[in-house]
């Protein structure tokens, strides 16, 4: 049982960013490696022992393949990384629950894992230009506010992203700064 779940985690883990970037070309791919992770996740809730341990450990496996999506230069794996952030933090924004109760990841680990990984710098870098992917920046940022993790040199940088940029990438960072001032704290403005 451990070993079909170490076998899937070092295959999903040594993924070349080549090869991440071919399995993400289509929707559907991208779901089986979401599919993996989740039945690697499944086998370890059998584990006799350091369930937890081996748990957060796929969690952190999940994570580091989300990261290499959002730094592949592939706009198909950066949504679909998009997407499978913001599914993970949903929960978090609207039950404002910490997983106390399960063997998942926290809250406030998801949150610096964000901000320790530089995620938000790394996401904007591109693909400003079109609103449906600064709509995905949209939740991450206000999970960031939720959990009190943006800073206002992280503001800054999001304002950054705009200057001498061409029109587009202008309107749709104000947008979502305008969303944003919706939720931040107001000594960040």
């Amino acid at each position: 049982m451990i070993s079909t779940a170490y076998f899937k985690s070092e295959y999903v883990r040594n993924l070349p960013n080549e090869q991440l970037k071919k399995e993400t070309k289509v929707e559907t791919r991208n779901d089986t490696l979401s599919a993996l992770i989740q039945s690697l996740k499944m086998i370890l809730q059998r584990a006799p022992q350091d369930k937890k341990a081996l748990l957060q450990g796929a969690e952190i496996l999940h994570l580091d393949i989300l990261l290499k999506l959002v730094k592949t230069s592939s706009f198909n794996g950066k949504m679909n990384a998009l997407n499978e952030i913001n599914r993970i933090i949903t929960p978090f924004l609207f039950n404002r629950r910490q997983n106390q109760d399960s063997d998942s990841i926290t809250s406030e680990d998801l949150a610096c894992w964000l901000i320790d990984q530089k995620i938000l710098n790394t996401l904007l870098t591109d693909y400003l230009h079109l609103p449906q992917y600064v709509e995905k920046l949209d939740k991450i940022l206000k999970f960031l506010i939720h959990e009190d993790k943006l800073s206002t040199r992280d503001i800054d940088l999001i304002w950054d992203a705009q200057i001498d940029k061409h029109e587009a990438i202008v309107k749709n960072i104000h947008d979502l700064l305008a969303k944003l001032a919706w939720v931040l704290n107001p000594d960040s403005l």
